[in-house]
C-alpha cells in the first residue's frame, strides 16, 4: 500500500481545517460591487518551486500569513492533519484517529 499523498488530499485536509473553525471553504467572496476579495482567516494551500505551506489569510487585501515551511506534499499532508488534531483537541473532541 501506498502512503504517497497528492495536492487533493491537501486540500482536502485544509478544508477540513476552515470547516472545523466554522471558515468559509473559499478563500475568495464578491463583494457588492461584484469585484472578488480574499476572506480574513481562511486557510489555503500555497505552492512554489514544487513545495507547498498552508497559508492562512491575513487580511482582505490577500496578505497571507505562512503557517508552515514549504515542504513535500508528504510533509504538508502531515502537518496539516496535526493542525486538525490540534483544532479537535480544543474543541474536546480528541481521542479519534
Amino acid at each position: 500500500m501506498s502512503d504517497r499523498k497528492t495536492l487533493a488530499d491537501i486540500e482536502l485536509q485544509i478544508k477540513r481545517i476552515n470547516e472545523a473553525l466554522g471558515q468559509p471553504i473559499s478563500a475568495y467572496e464578491k463583494d457588492d460591487n461584484g469585484k472578488f476579495r480574499t476572506i480574513e482567516g481562511v486557510y489555503i494551500l500555497g505552492q512554489a518551486y514544487g513545495k507547498c505551506q498552508i497559508q492562512r489569510i491575513a487580511n482582505d487585501g490577500g496578505g497571507i500569513h505562512t503557517v508552515s515551511g514549504f515542504g513535500t506534499k508528504k510533509e504538508t499532508y502531515y502537518e496539516a492533519r496535526a493542525i486538525l488534531h490540534g483544532i479537535d483537541s480544543a474543541k474536546g473532541w480528541g481521542g479519534g484517529s
